[in-house]
């Protein structure tokens, strides 16, 4: 008889267990626990039940169990797989781009350098190799520098969206950039034209080759360019916020007139004080503005190539308020204005801007 507790203890441990949603064993459960010690009837029957349930119940939670954690291992193998193949993809895609870019800016630097080393050797009677390979080994520099820049900037661990980094902004840094290189030209053809006899500028020694800073300024400038939208384009991002960027685009409209006065002032930058025939021109014609007002800080008018570089900001600054909202609203709202106040301001800080000299001419015609 000692056993019989033990028993009956056993009995009711068996209706505490897990048995399922078994609407029967559930009342089993319940049986035992209202039955009194002394009904091993009871007590016997519901203790083989509830244990065999029990049992097949603790089973089948395993087996629930090691499903789960099965889904969960194949998931994270998927994911892993899928990861892999995106970067397969993108590491294809970066090859496939390189191979693209490659060739045709290696025809293009060997077009340029055939074309300076026929110009410089015509002028200083020399050998036309000599002034096109130290040109051609500059150009080559640069297109490395770019592929280079590109590979490892939109890498597979970038965390940018796209694999390419084209877009607006790194097109008007590109623009910038051959408006800078192309002056020392332009100047150059404005000194042929005028008096016969073109400066080339400082001349550059690569080795035994020499050449000069006129001849690199153009790939180099346009490598700078390249470089400087990339990392513009890395820096702004890509996502607007979804509230304030569309507000952002819409005020922008209104702007866009003052944005278009920097790129403005850049183009006549490039043109008037590199072109000294067509600033002639514009003095005998419009005469230098005696009525809009002008304003030098720091000494800007002595330094053209900063005049492009503003000018080309303010359009930067237009396209990137929208995308700069992404990071911080207030970044956008101030690059929006700040790109027209930069464009305006133009007006007063660039002696060259063609808009300043149709302004005051009219003032002065009407008034």
């Amino acid at each position: 008889m000692s056993g019989i507790p033990a028993f009956v203890a056993e009995a009711r441990r068996a209706a505490a267990r897990d048995v399922g949603q078994n609407a029967t064993m559930k009342q089993l459960a319940q049986l035992v626990e209202g039955a009194s010690d002394d009904d091993l009837g009871t007590l016997v029957v519901a203790h083989a039940v509830l244990t065999h349930a029990a049992d097949q119940r603790a089973a089948e939670v395993a087996g629930e169990k090691a499903a789960a954690e099965e889904r969960r291992r194949a998931a994270a193998r998927r994911a892993v797989e899928a990861r892999q193949e995106a970067i397969g993809r993108r590491r294809s895609t970066r090859v496939s781009r390189l191979r693209q870019q490659f060739v045709p800016r290696l025809i293009l630097s060997a077009i340029y350098a055939a074309f300076v080393g026929y110009v410089t050797a015509q002028i200083d009677q020399g050998s036309f190799l000599e002034r096109a390979i130290p040109v051609f080994a500059v150009c080559a520099v640069t297109v490395a520098g770019t592929l280079l820049f590109d590979w490892f900037a939109y890498s597979s661990g970038s965390g940018l969206p796209s694999s390419d980094p084209g877009g607006r902004l790194r097109k008007w840094c590109v623009g910038a950039g051959g408006l800078v290189g192309a002056a020392p030209w332009l100047r150059f053809l404005s000194e042929w034209g005028g008096n016969g006899y073109p400066d080339l500028g400082p001349s550059l020694s690569v080795g035994q080759f020499v050449t000069s800073w006129t001849a690199v300024t153009l790939p180099v400038a346009l490598a700078c360019g390249w470089i400087i939208g990339g990392m513009i384009t890395v820096a702004v991002g890509s996502n607007a916020d979804p509230t304030h960027g569309s507000r952002i685009e819409r005020t922008q409209r209104f702007l866009l007139p003052l944005s278009w006065l920097g790129p403005i002032s850049a183009v006549s930058t490039f043109l008037l004080f590199n072109w000294s025939q067509l600033a002639y021109w514009l003095i005998g014609g419009l005469g230098t503005p005696p009525v809009i007002p002008q304003w030098n800080p720091f000494l800007l008018w002595s330094h053209p190539v900063w005049l492009i570089i503003l000018g080309t900001t303010a359009m930067v600054l237009h396209h990137a308020a929208s995308q700069l909202s992404g990071r911080a609203v207030w970044l956008g709202y101030a690059a929006a204005y700040l790109g027209a106040l930069l464009g305006l301001l133009s007006l007063v800080t660039n002696p060259g801007h063609i808009v300043t000299w149709l302004l005051d001419w009219a003032v002065r015609s009407f008034s």
